[in-house]
């Protein structure tokens, strides 16, 4: 071998070396994160009319999820946005143009915030009211819900922990819904319990109960409702509602 560049040869296949550890690379880092990162999917959005629609969801905290629903098409097309488990403490600032907020319950500590808060956003320009709220607990958890009206519709929408037992919150939406039976009442949820026809006998009760009183399940059949990894386990509509869209997903984590 010479000492002299020049005169330098090279045996074999060269491989230019790389400029850093793609590992390292601002670039191919991003891209991988954008693969990987998962997305906001609606859990339910049901269309009234042309001109007015809602969505729910389990949004597993608010603050960091707003940025994904502030440039989401589907969130921006809604009249009415609701959200459980936002995570939110007073101080947190949750504005999405062209919206307002009529509801917000926030979390009770920054210690308590799993599974805690709700919101209510309405489209500015569109006339809507909140009826009523509550936050129910118990030794091992807690429910929330609310109850909103617009004309003729009222929307009951809240959340149970995973520990409180089905038994106890069956009965107190059923009361919730019978308030108001006399309009076209929706209610949904994540109650995380099992109302599939095949699972329990709480949630064999629970329809039963529902179809007394003249309501009828929304999710599609084929999907199964079980009281753990799904964002919504309850929709019912009484005879009063005409669905014209309903969506469904199965799974969110923030």
């Amino acid at each position: 071998m010479h000492n002299k560049s020049n005169d330098l040869i090279f045996v074999g296949t060269f491989e230019a070396p790389l400029d850093q550890d793609p590992d390292f690379n601002k670039v191919e880092k991003e891209l991988n994160r954008l693969r990987t990162r998962r997305q906001i999917i609606p859990s339910f959005a049901h269309v009234f009319q042309s001109n007015f629609s809602f969505l729910f969801m389990n949004i597993r905290s608010l603050p960091l999820n707003l940025p994904n629903i502030v440039s989401n098409f589907l969130f921006q097309k809604c009249s009415l946005l609701m959200f459980v488990e936002t995570m939110t403490l007073p101080h947190d600032d949750l504005t999405i143009p062209g919206y307002q907020v009529i509801h917000r319950n926030d979390c009770p500590s920054n210690k308590r915030k799993f599974g805690w808060g709700n919101i209510v956003y309405i489209r500015n320009n569109v006339d809507c009211e909140v009826l009523e709220s509550w936050v129910e607990t118990y030794d091992t958890g807690h429910t929330e819900g609310v109850a909103v009206a617009y004309n003729n519709f009222v929307i009951i929408f809240g959340y149970k922990s995973p520990s409180v037992k089905t038994k106890s919150i069956i009965r107190f939406l059923r009361e919730k819904v019978c308030k108001y039976n006399s309009s076209s009442v929706i209610l949904v949820g994540d109650y995380n319990m099992d109302i599939n026809p095949r699972t329990p006998v709480t949630g064999n009760q629970f329809l039963a109960l529902m179809g007394e009183i003249g309501f009828r399940s929304l999710l599609p059949k084929e999907i199964a409702s079980i009281n753990s990894g799904t964002q919504i386990d309850v929709a019912f509509a009484n005879s009063k509602m005409t669905p014209k869209a309903v969506f469904s997903s199965a799974t969110f984590r923030a």
